[in-house]
This record gives structure tokens, C-alpha cells and sequence, in this order.
């Protein structure tokens, strides 16, 4: 590898190219966490519809969280619209556990209705971000520079191990973790009278 040597002020100072590729990395790291916080803004869309409009939203590929006009909020994974309510099927989160406990069902009351968020997991980012958290992770150990991988004594192998394993599992979760953020899309509908 080439050094790069720069004189400063007297003092000499040396780096290569391996020394910077850490620092690339956090850099790419630090991108990774601002990206989906930049293009969530673009993923929320606000609608206001008639009662009778609503089944074209809500369908089985989305989470349904609904804000009730007396405070508060339920979501749920499946709902069926009638005409007089909205029917949760399986409750996985709510602001009042006691009036709506998790895992019930539910039927919430037309007028008791403020708003519908309608969230979506739409586009590829979750793989790619796999993908890319897993080969980021895979070179990690190596843009560190771990020497001396012949030698497989005691707290070495150790290390070497978790250097091996434990990079690739955690950029893979945190690139899905960051693709999934960009693939969420929300919907926010205010009912019309």
C-alpha cells in the first residue's frame, strides 16, 4: 500500500490507506442512520376520506393503528370495516391495555374514530440492507486490522471469532433495521363527515 506523507507545522505525519478505511466505514455508518430519517418525511401521506372509501386502504398487507376521538390509540394487524364500525382482529398494541388487552378482538364504534394510520412495507430496501450490512460487517474485522489470524490461542480465538461472527449478524440486523424504515410507507387518514 502507498504512504501518504504530509508535512505539517514540523511534525510529520503518516497514513495509509488502511489506516483511513475505518473511518470510511463510520462515515458510511453515520449515513446509513441519517438517510432513512431524511426520506421518512416522504413515506406519510395525509387523506381525508368518506367512510365508504376506506376498504380500498385497508387491506391484509398493512398494520392499522386507530386514534380515538376520547384520547389514545389501538393497532391492530387485521381489521374488516363495517358499516356502523371498524373490527380489529388481533390487537398487538394499545395506549389502555386494560379496555383493550393484546391479542383480542375489538369493534370500535364509528363516531369514536379520529384518524387512520395505514402503514405499509412497500420496496426492496429491507434485503438490500441486509445484503449490505452483511458484507459491511464481513470486512469490518478486517478494515480494523486483526493480525495474526494463524494463531488460535486462548483470548485470541476468541476475539477472532466474535470479530467473525458477531460483525456480519449485527450490520446485517442494522441494515435491515434502516431498509425497513425507508420501505415503511404511512398513510394518515382523517374521516370526513
Amino acid at each position: 500500500m502507498r504512504n501518504h506523507t504530509k508535512k505539517n507545522e514540523g511534525w510529520l505525519t503518516k497514513t495509509t490507506a488502511a489506516g483511513m478505511l475505518p473511518m470510511l466505514l463510520v462515515q458510511g455508518l453515520i449515513a446509513l442512520f441519517l438517510v432513512p430519517q431524511t426520506l421518512e418525511a416522504r413515506s406519510e401521506t395525509r387523506r381525508e376520506m368518506h367512510w365508504e372509501g376506506l376498504p380500498y386502504l385497508l387491506d391484509r398487507d398493512s398494520t392499522v393503528t386507530i386514534v380515538l376521538t376520547e384520547g389514545g390509540a389501538v393497532r391492530s394487524d387485521s381489521v374488516t370495516l363495517l358499516d356502523d364500525s371498524i373490527h380489529l382482529h388481533r390487537i398487538t398494541m394499545a395506549t389502555d391495555p386494560k379496555r383493550y388487552p393484546w391479542g383480542s378482538e375489538a369493534s370500535i364504534a364509528r363516531g369514536s374514530v379520529k384518524e387512520i394510520r395505514v402503514e405499509k412495507l412497500v420496496g426492496i430496501a429491507r434485503k438490500q440492507g441486509l445484503m449490505l450490512g452483511i458484507g459491511g460487517g464481513s470486512l469490518l474485522p478486517a478494515a480494523f486490522g486483526i493480525r495474526g489470524w494463524g494463531e488460535w490461542s486462548g483470548a485470541a480465538a476468541v476475539g477472532r471469532i466474535v470479530a467473525l461472527v458477531v460483525a456480519p449478524v449485527g450490520g446485517g440486523i442494522l441494515g435491515h433495521w434502516l431498509g425497513k424504515r425507508l420501505d415503511r410507507q404511512t398513510t394518515i387518514i382523517t374521516i370526513a363527515d
